[in-house]
């Protein structure tokens, strides 16, 4: 990890005030939904925030020519690419109802919700944004889940397109499917980030209307 980090070069570049809030998260591989989660709760917290996410994936650094005896070094240089993606995150004042219906009724929750979705296959009423780690990766949450064909074609191009960036991954899959109109306003979606571990983030996304 350099220092000072690439968070203060940023902040720099966009002349940013010096007394801006800044938090660094490294080492999270392809685990982007963290960073946005903790922005979710950050702009939740603050009324009128809005807050920068920044993912930079720069694998080209570790490139290592292929090795005699370590062969599957090329794997891991074929899959990955560098990248990099920034949303911003704000959070408007409406009443959140959902947390409270939760706490109070978790299991009928469970019940009517998910288990209502895996029954009617209402999967498929959803976006879906999901990690490219590999094709694998995509076929199995895709035969799993039952999802209809081309659901998970943005984050496959993505793959096609630039390879595994890591955490900036995600970000990209999300401006696919806003450049394929598979996001339409007030339209709900699923984000789905993998990471070491191994761990999943999942968040539930509503399209915010223009």
């Amino acid at each position: 990890v350099r220092m000072p980090g690439g968070d203060l070069r940023l902040a720099s570049l966009l002349g940013l005030r010096r007394s801006v809030q800044r938090t660094s998260m490294y080492f999270h591989g392809c685990s982007a939904a963290a960073a946005l989660r903790v922005a979710k709760d950050l702009a939740e917290n603050n009324p009128g925030a809005r807050v920068l996410v920044v993912s930079a994936e720069l694998s080209l650094t570790l490139f290592r020519a292929p090795q005699d005896g370590h062969v599957d070094t090329v794997v891991g240089q074929a899959l990955f690419g560098d990248g990099a993606g920034a949303v911003i995150v704000g959070a408007g004042g409406d009443e959140r109802q959902l947390p409270a219906m939760v706490r109070d009724n978790v299991e009928q929750c469970l019940a009517e919700g998910v288990g209502k979705h895996v029954a009617h296959g209402g999967w498929n009423d959803l976006f879906w944004a999901v990690h490219p780690g590999g094709r694998k990766i995509l076929d199995v949450v895709e035969e799993r889940l039952a999802l209809a064909p081309g659901k998970l074609d943005a984050s496959r191009r993505v793959l096609s397109e630039y390879g595994n960036m890591s955490g900036a991954s995600i970000i990209f899959v999300l401006d696919e499917l806003r450049r394929r109109g598979d996001m339409p306003p007030g339209g709900l979606g699923v984000m789905l980030g993998i990471g070491p571990g191994i761990s999943i983030e999942m968040m539930l996304l509503r399209v915010a209307a223009a």
